[in-house]
């Protein structure tokens, strides 16, 4: 799967930040400078805005400001003279394909700091107020930044080691700063839900089963996105959209129905998940049809057709997949169910915050009279008399009551428990990690 989380970053940081003490070989002054601009930058990056009006909350956003604020400064270059030569290099990107230890552990710090300013961009633009939102609190983020401190620390340690002593000076400031920081911090539970903050790369050739249900929900999450950003969706996307979390939930129940759990996990532990799972399809069939009443008189783009297209088949593929076959052997058509149900799990974050997104667009176009439906199924009046005689549409009011907002903000809100529930009861282990014992035939 090629998917990796803010968790599996770090660890690969700390385990490459170990590994630092088994070579003796001199450190680049250049490599430092790069580790330590970049462990700068993702500071930045988790600090972050303020996100609450909570005293107690704007007061440990300022504890995490002042720590940003006590980075040491970079030095000022000096002006290259004849008696005066420069000392300080400037911060030069970590070389992917370097072999050096501390550009490996850069790349990995600056691969973190690129998943965390794509975050906060989108949700500055579609995910406001949804799980991100609470992934990016200072409570869940104070905890990355400790591992941070504890990495830089000993990155800093072996500079010290390794570099000539007459370089040693910044590492051994930015050292001392991240040891009294980590002090600071005293965070004894460091589990964080930023830890789970997932990245994909989907595959652009896929060829397993697998790697087709994730590049199929990855490419129409993305096309839906690009969808509500337009200045005048479209209602058919809306619909679709709606349409599109039934099915999910439905191969993600499907799923979850064949496939045994493991021994260790109690059948309460997947009943709330499968209840949660149909009483947000419920939700969805509910508000599907008000959808389709009414319309804004946008075409959805191309793109989205396609991409929505092939999800729908993909998921079909897996709703028609038979009970699990133990005695026989995965085929390149096999489906690895643990893996499946990984990728749903993201995805239903995604319907979850696109739900919800949809959820506030039915009073907004209302109110600014871009959504219509027929004249004569509205409650008539003077001004439509005309329209429904002609058999005509007509911009809605804001006195229609055609209960779209609120069942669209039912299934949101629906959507969101049911993620949270999923989410829960795979956390728990509900069902096995070996992929030998979870592959099934595709039909």
């Amino acid at each position: 799967m090629s998917t990796t989380t803010v968790g599996d970053l770090l660890d690969r940081a700390d385990r490459e930040a170990r590994a630092l003490r088994h070579f003796v070989d001199p450190v680049v002054l250049s490599s430092w400078t790069s580790f330590e601009h970049i462990a700068h930058r993702l500071l930045r990056e988790l600090v972050g805005p303020l996100r609450t009006t909570d005293p107690d909350g704007v007061r440990a956003h300022a504890a995490l400001i002042q720590l940003l604020d006590d980075f040491p400064p970079p030095p000022i270059p000096k002006r290259q003279t004849k008696t005066t030569p420069v000392t300080v290099e400037p911060a030069r990107p970590a070389d992917a394909s370097s072999t050096d230890p501390f550009n490996q552990l850069s790349v990995t710090l600056g691969v973190l700091a690129d998943l965390l300013s794509g975050a906060r961009r989108q949700d500055l633009v579609t995910w406001t107020g949804s799980e991100l939102d609470r992934m990016l609190d200072d409570a869940q983020t104070a905890p990355v930044i400790a591992y941070l401190m504890a990495i830089t620390t000993i990155a800093g340690r072996h500079a010290m080691a390794c570099l000539p002593l007459e370089h040693v000076e910044r590492p051994m400031g930015v050292t001392g700063y991240a040891e009294h920081a980590l002090d600071a911090l005293a965070i004894p539970d460091r589990d964080s839900m930023l830890f789970r903050l997932p990245s994909f790369a989907p595959p652009s050739t896929p060829d397993t089963a697998n790697e087709r249900l994730e590049s199929g929900l990855r490419n129409w999450a993305q096309a839906a996105r690009s969808e509500l950003a337009r200045t005048i969706p479209s209602t058919e996307v809306l619909r679709n959209i709606t349409n599109q979390a039934v099915h999910v939930y439905a191969a993600t129940d499907h799923l979850l129905d064949i496939t045994p759990p493991s021994e260790a996990a109690a059948a309460d532990e997947v009943a709330p998940a499968r209840a949660s799972l149909r009483a947000a399809a419920v939700a969805m069939q509910r508000a599907e049809p008000l959808w389709a009443g009414v319309t804004t008189a946008t075409r959805p783009s191309h793109e989205y057709v396609t991409t929505a297209t092939t999800l729908y088949e993909i998921l079909n593929e897996i709703l028609a997949v038979p009970s699990m076959q133990h005695d026989r052997r995965p085929t390149s058509a096999g489906l690895d169910v643990q893996q499946a149900l990984t990728d749903l799990s993201y995805i239903q974050s995604d319907l979850a915050d696109l739900l919800h997104a949809i959820a506030e667009l039915p009073d907004v176009l209302i109110r600014s009279q871009l959504l219509y439906a027929p004249a004569r199924v509205l409650p008539c009046h003077v001004e439509r008399l005309r329209a429904r005689q002609l058999g005509q549409w007509v911009a809605l009011l804001a006195s229609d009551d055609i209960h779209l907002g609120r069942e669209a903000l039912a299934g949101a809100h629906a959507a969101t428990t049911a993620h949270r529930v999923l989410g829960r009861s795979l956390a728990q282990g509900a069902y096995p990690s070996d992929h030998t014992s979870s592959e099934l035939e595709l039909a």
